[in-house]
């Protein structure tokens, strides 16, 4: 016989462990035909925005009746969490990091191609500075999101601010600057990936892990 089942699902996107409303993804009404020994596959789509971490934990309710909260109970329906994998910006290092040397970068995030992208190199250590939504960025960045601590006139970074190309890559070029003292010292590269269509902070669409790069004599 026909029921009208209701599918829900909510996402800690934050990863802070606590289930809220306001992290519902989405709630469907679905007609099955026959709701006992049904296999079929129901797609859900929905937005998912920027994390910093490769996987969250996500909520998935089905019952016969509409229920909008993430916990308690409800009438025959069923309700199950699952660890969900997240695909994240990722930078990779091509090159040894001695000072005078020029390195490069790979960056690689393949949800959003063609989208413009910050990166910086900082002194500042992790988590970073929160977010108005809940997320982090991985570094101690300025006001505007464009310079690391340092100048990257002075620390040598080439196109700190640029676009992805069509399969989401790009490279990062680092002059490091021929300066003996620094080496031994650590930095941390991140990159935010931010769609100008959007307010912010929806704007920034992918936040990388932070990588550590200790200069080399």
């Amino acid at each position: 016989y026909g029921a009208p089942l209701f599918l829900q699902g909510w996402f800690d996107w934050n990863n802070n462990g606590i289930w809220s409303q306001n992290e519902m993804a989405f709630n469907l009404s679905l007609n099955v035909s026959n709701f006992y020994n049904n296999t079929e596959k129901i797609p859900v789509s929905f937005a998912v925005p920027s994390v910093s971490m490769p996987s969250v934990w996500s909520r998935i309710r089905l019952s016969f009746l509409s229920c909008s909260a993430v916990s308690g109970s409800s009438v025959f329906g069923e309700v199950e969490d699952y660890l969900i994998n997240v695909s994240l910006p990722t930078l990779t290092i091509q090159g040894s990091p001695n000072v005078g040397n020029s390195i490069n970068f790979s960056l690689l995030d393949s949800a959003h191609p063609n989208a413009q992208y910050l990166f910086a190199l900082s002194a500042g250590t992790t988590p970073g500075i929160p977010l108005p939504d809940g997320r982090t960025v991985p570094l101690n960045w300025d006001d505007v999101f464009t310079l690391s601590v340092f100048s990257p006139s002075i620390i040598g970074l080439v196109n700190p601010s640029s676009s992805l190309n069509s399969q989401g890559q790009s490279i990062i070029i680092w002059n490091i600057p021929y300066i003996p003292s620094a080496a031994g010292v650590t930095l941390h590269g991140a990159v935010v990936v931010i769609n100008s269509n959007l307010p912010f902070p929806q704007n920034i669409v992918g936040i990388s892990p932070a990588i550590n790069i200790t200069l080399l004599p």
